[in-house]
C-alpha cells in the first residue's frame, strides 16, 4: 500500500505536533519552525513522560484540599487558645495561668498539626515527582523541584519547633502555674517558636516557587485555567487546588488530543 508522508511541524516551545499549513502552535501559540517530515515527529514516550508528570501534580491537589480543610477546622481552636485561654485565665497579680483550661485546647491542635505535617510531606513528595518528570523534557521545571526541597527544609525546622512548643505548654498544663516559675525555661519556649517561624517562612518561599512553576505550565501552553489555579493556590489554596485538579486534567487531554490527531 502506498504511504504518504504527513508534513507536520513540531513546536519547539511545548512539543505539540501541528499541521504543516499552520504558522502558530495550536496549543501554546508559539511560532512554528520550518516543515519537517512525519519521521521526525517527537517520540510518544517523551510526551507521555511530560503528561504523567502533570498527573502527579494533579494527584497532589486533593491532599492540599484536605490540608486546607484541617487548617479551617483547627482555626477556631487556635483562636480560642490565643484569645480565650491565656487572657481570661491570666492573673496579672499572681502572674499565673490556669493550666487545665490551657490543656483543654491542646489535643485538637496536636492531632491537627500531626495530620497537616503528614499530608504536607506526602503531597509535596508527589509534586516533586511530577516536576522531576517534567524536568526531563524541559529544564524550566527545575524550579519546581527546587521548590519542593525548600519546602522539606521548612518542614524539617517547623516540626521540631512545634513539638518543643506544644510539649512545653503541655508540661505546664496540669495545674495552675506561675509564669515567674517557668521563666528559667523561657529560652526553650522562644527557641521552639523561633523554629516554627523560621520553618514557616522557608516553607512559604518554597510554596511560592511551586505555585510559580505551575503558573509557568499554564503560560507555556497558553491555558488560562491553570494560570488562575496557580494564583489561587497561593492566595486561596482550597479554591486553587480544586481548579487545578480539573484544569490540569483538561490540559493533558488537550495536549494528547493534538498528538493523537497526527499519529
Amino acid at each position: 500500500m502506498h504511504s504518504t508522508k504527513l508534513m507536520v511541524r513540531e513546536c519547539k516551545r511545548c512539543g505539540a505536533i501541528n499541521e504543516d499549513v499552520l504558522e502558530n502552535c495550536v496549543i501554546c501559540a508559539a511560532i512554528l519552525p520550518r516543515s519537517v517530515t512525519a519521521e521526525s515527529r517527537i517520540r510518544i514516550d517523551r510526551r507521555g513522560i511530560f503528561t504523567r508528570g502533570m498527573d502527579f501534580l494533579r494527584y497532589a491537589m486533593p491532599l492540599i484540599i484536605i490540608e486546607e480543610i484541617l487548617y479551617i477546622v483547627a482555626s477556631p481552636f487556635q483562636v480560642n487558645l490565643l484569645f480565650n485561654t491565656f487572657q481570661p485565665y491570666y492573673n496579672p497579680t499572681t502572674v499565673t495561668i490556669d493550666g487545665p483550661k490551657l490543656a483543654s485546647q491542646m489535643p485538637m491542635l496536636e492531632y491537627t498539626l500531626i495530620g497537616m505535617i503528614i499530608i504536607s510531606i506526602v503531597s509535596f513528595i508527589i509534586m516533586n515527582h511530577g516536576f522531576s518528570m517534567m524536568r526531563i523534557i524541559d529544564s524550566e521545571y527545575r524550579t519546581g523541584v527546587t521548590a519542593t526541597y525548600i519546602l522539606f527544609v521548612g518542614l524539617v525546622l517547623l516540626i521540631p519547633g512545634a513539638i518543643i512548643t506544644l510539649g512545653f505548654l503541655n508540661s505546664y498544663s496540669a495545674t495552675q502555674f506561675s509564669l515567674a516559675y517557668i521563666s528559667g525555661h523561657y529560652l526553650t519556649l522562644m527557641g521552639g517558636l523561633a523554629l516554627v517561624i523560621l520553618g514557616g517562612l522557608i516553607g512559604l518561599v518554597g510554596y511560592i516557587m511551586a505555585c510559580l512553576t505551575i503558573y509557568k505550565l499554564g503560560a507555556r501552553f497558553n491555558y488560562g485555567p491553570v494560570k488562575i489555579g496557580a494564583v489561587l493556590l497561593f492566595l486561596i489554596s482550597f479554591l486553587g487546588a480544586i481548579i487545578l485538579l480539573f484544569s490540569l486534567r483538561t490540559l493533558k487531554a488537550k495536549i494528547l488530543g493534538v498528538k493523537e490527531e497526527f499519529s
